[in-house]
């Protein structure tokens, strides 16, 4: 069994050859622009079809509970971080044909070629300013009044395999509360088989969750720990494929 030795959960133990790319300041975060939106979906089908088959074949991965989805138009989706080619696949498979619009490391639009098709996809790129962060969510709200699903890995760095959920702060569960739409959970868990080394791959979807309290604050602390909960609940016998200690 491999072991990968950490210091803390913020560890990047997954990086790529431009971790330090920075936002352009000419950042578009809302396109209307009819030839891009074209181009988008078309790239956007090909991505789809191409992650459909690729977590088929490579993770064979399957989807537990993807009916409760149905009668929702939008909503946010929180999921552990654990497959870095299969991660940005899951949500935009096991939600089409809506679309889904996943917060990323702005590191994802430095990798050559691919990292200018992250937008058109479906990456939301997290900025390091205050002013970026405005524009941000304007950007998300645009995608939601459209009916879109907006994709948060509250863990926020990728640990390959990993079977058990990181702490993570209540930060970003703000932006269901504000936009007044539920919360999914998906908890990507792993399954030990016989034939090949690799394990499957469950996805356990659940939810609504909405969260409690008299203010908005009150409100994201408990969805935070709703979502924690649930996630560790679903995670209890995931396959140890990776060991994971700390220092």
């Amino acid at each position: 069994m491999k072991k990968v030795y950490y210091e803390s959960f913020s560890d990047e133990l997954v990086k790529n050859s431009n971790q330090d790319y920075k936002l352009k300041d000419n950042f578009k975060w809302i396109h209307n622009n009819i030839v891009y939106s074209f181009c988008s979906y078309i790239v956007y089908l090909f991505f789809v079809i191409f992650g459909f088959i690729y977590l088929k074949i490579y993770y064979r991965v399957k989807f537990v509970n993807k009916k409760v989805l149905r009668k929702y138009k939008k909503y946010y989706i929180y999921s552990n971080h654990t497959l870095e080619m299969g991660d940005p696949f899951i949500p935009l498979v096991s939600n089409f044909p809506r679309r889904s619009f996943t917060l990323v490391n702005p590191a994802n639009l430095g990798v050559p070629i691919i990292g200018k098709l992250v937008p058109m996809v479906g990456g939301i790129p997290i900025p390091d300013n205050v002013h970026d962060i405005v524009k941000m969510r304007d950007g998300m709200k645009y995608h939601l009044n459209k009916n879109r699903c907006i994709v948060v890995f509250p863990e926020a760095h990728v640990w390959p395999y990993c079977n058990f959920i990181r702490d993570f702060p209540s930060t970003s569960f703000r932006f269901p509360i504000e936009d007044d739409v539920p919360t999914f959970v998906y908890t990507t868990t792993f399954k030990k088989t016989k034939f090949r080394k690799i394990p499957k791959v469950i996805v356990n979807i659940s939810g609504p969750f909405y969260g409690e309290g008299s203010t908005n604050k009150e409100k994201a602390h408990s969805l935070h720990d709703q979502v924690f909960e649930e996630m560790n609940k679903n995670i209890t016998n995931s396959y140890e494929y990776i060991k994971y200690i700390k220092k």
